[in-house]
């Protein structure tokens, strides 16, 4: 069926802007990718909000291998242990290189964070870590021939788990443990969506009708909120509208499970 799409002439006339997509075109293009399980056609159409829910669907699309992932990786942290000094200058040889190359991390909720920046910096950092503490990982497999980390995909892990605290430990409670793990994914652009999964976690199915409305007419970058009637339901998203592009800055999930 036909998309039936409804937009107040004012609406059309203030956001559509020559040379980007227009709300419309944005919200039909974001619910076409996800309802098609397509992770990096939705990525185009999201800021940091929205890919913050995309990456959590992407996540419950494969809750089971990042189980068995959760389980190898709180198993293999006790590696973390041995050789401290080892670990210590491994850490040091880190922390050098990455201040050689001027790599340096926002904290969430910093002035100027984007997650997709800290995912393109962090894809940076991590050869550089795999190259400094390998030779702390090679010291222990040498050591400890019976324990001896045949899966490399958690080894990696490990390394990119020490990236994310800085070249330290870190803490290894669950939430922790899955960021590490979804976030390695990212940075390996291993993240992906499923039909059965996008169906039962989200409303997003063939469009029927879209309704626009302003939420904040006072801002600079206006607030659009798109109604969504869908096959699976109804639903609502919010669009970012600035002078750069019309962008999904939030939409909602169902029925969301947990990880752990």
């Amino acid at each position: 069926m036909k998309s039936k799409i409804l937009i107040p002439l004012t609406v059309a006339l203030l956001l559509n802007g020559c040379g980007k997509e227009s709300p419309e075109e944005v919200t039909k293009s974001f619910v076409n990718a996800v309802n098609d399980a397509d992770y990096e056609e939705a990525y185009k159409y999201v800021d940091d909000k929205g890919l913050m829910e995309l990456d959590i669907l992407s996540a419950y699309c494969k809750k089971d291998e990042l189980k068995k992932y959760y389980k190898e990786l709180k198993k293999s942290l006790f590696v973390l242990d041995f050789f401290p000094a080892e670990l210590a200058k491994a850490r040091n040889t880190y922390i050098k290189a990455i201040n050689e190359k001027g790599l340096i991390r926002k904290e969430v909720g910093e002035d100027g964070y984007s997650l997709k920046k800290d995912i393109q910096t962090l894809k940076k950092m991590f050869p550089i870590a795999k190259k400094s503490f390998s030779p702390f990982f090679n010291k222990f497999k040498k050591k400890n021939p019976i324990y001896t980390l045949k899966n490399d995909t958690i080894v990696d892990m490990m390394i990119f788990h020490l990236v994310m605290h800085n070249g330290k430990a870190g803490a290894n409670y669950p939430r922790e443990l899955y960021y590490t793990i979804i976030y390695y994914l990212a940075i390996n652009d291993k993240l992906s969506l499923n039909k059965q999964c996008v169906d039962k976690y989200t409303y997003l199915g063939n469009i029927d009708d879209v309704k626009y409305k302003f939420k904040n007419k006072d801002f600079n970058d206006a607030f659009i909120e798109a109604e969504v009637k869908t096959k699976k339901g109804n639903t609502k998203l919010e669009i970012l509208k600035n002078k750069d592009k019309n962008i999904i800055t939030n939409w909602n999930l169902r029925n969301e499970p947990i990880l752990y």
